[in-house]
């Protein structure tokens, strides 16, 4: 079902101008956002002198059935009745006045939380609609992806500029303090509480030190089990980590899970697993200093 309730064709939107409707024109660029536990607005750019859209949504499993494929004149129409925990993927197109169509909008995807969630299940974050794979590790549930959340300050968001392969692997980059929720000037003092929410979507927190070394207690888990596609289940990607200059370390060599442990031997430094592939080719428990930033896994509470 979709609701006609935007903005109308040829008003202004909050996105960039499209070229005039045509085989060149492309609705440029698609925004979803959720508006409750079961509706999405979605977003495009209008095309100049086209006549409708051609909106389609389908699983974003490969190969599955148009789920919803609708003509429309709304440019921000709200969309609902459709599967809740499964990855959605959808997509637009535009009709010309003079008959001819538009290539379609480079993909979007978005996913509505499942009231039933169980460990495995698709996890959606609320506060931007992100979607995240979930894994079961012995008696722990923890995100199978990287944290990909925008908290703004102590924050990295990701750059194509660099060769960490595709956000969905590498997520965001993250200082101690923004990955704890805490006031920046804990990066050079004592913060004595661990495990807090943070980052992570309620219901899930920053591991600690400790629920780290219960995961890698598996002897299992090696430094190839625990990458993408190792059969570990858990997915590192070699992200590497950005040091104190702010710049990227190790990428594509490296990984660095940082945790919401302080170190016990001094004030400015925090507790990490690293897998180590300059060297050892090993998962080693460690520290680095609280201002570099690495990637975040959320555990369930």
């Amino acid at each position: 079902m979709v609701g006609m309730t935007g903005l109308a064709v040829g008003q202004s939107s909050p996105f960039e101008k499209s070229v005039p409707c045509g085989q060149n024109a492309r609705p440029f660029p698609l925004k979803s956002e959720l508006l409750s536990e079961t509706q999405a607005r979605l977003q495009w750019n209008p095309v100049p002198q086209s006549a409708q859209y051609h909106l389609v949504v389908r699983n974003a499993a490969i190969g599955s059935p148009v789920l919803f494929d609708t003509f429309l004149t709304d440019v921000q129409p709200v969309v609902q009745d459709l599967p809740l925990g499964q990855l959605l993927t959808w997509t637009v197109q535009a009709q010309c006045h003079q008959g001819s169509l538009s290539a379609w909008a480079h993909a979007d995807t978005f996913a509505f939380p499942d009231p039933d969630f169980v460990c495995s299940d698709l996890l959606v974050d609320m506060r931007d609609g992100g979607a995240y794979r979930t894994v079961q590790m012995g008696s722990q549930c923890w995100f199978q992806q990287n944290l990909n959340h925008d908290l703004g300050e102590g924050v990295f968001g990701f750059s194509t500029g660099f060769n960490c392969n595709t956000p969905a692997k590498a997520g965001r980059f993250y200082n101690w303090t923004a990955g704890k929720g805490i006031d920046s000037l804990y990066a050079f003092e004592i913060y004595g509480s661990e495990g807090e929410q943070g980052a992570c979507p309620v219901g899930w927190h920053l591991p600690t030190i400790s629920e780290y070394d219960l995961l890698f207690s598996d002897t299992s888990i090696t430094f190839t089990s625990v990458q993408i596609g190792g059969g570990s289940g858990f997915d590192v990607h070699l992200g590497g980590y950005m040091n104190t200059g702010e710049r990227f370390t190790e990428v594509e060599t490296s990984a660095f899970l940082i945790t919401s442990s302080q170190s016990p031997y001094t004030d400015w430094r925090m507790m990490v697993y690293a897998l180590d592939g300059r060297f050892t080719n090993s998962i080693e428990r460690g520290e680095i200093t609280k201002i570099c930033r690495g990637s975040i896994r959320c555990l369930k509470d």
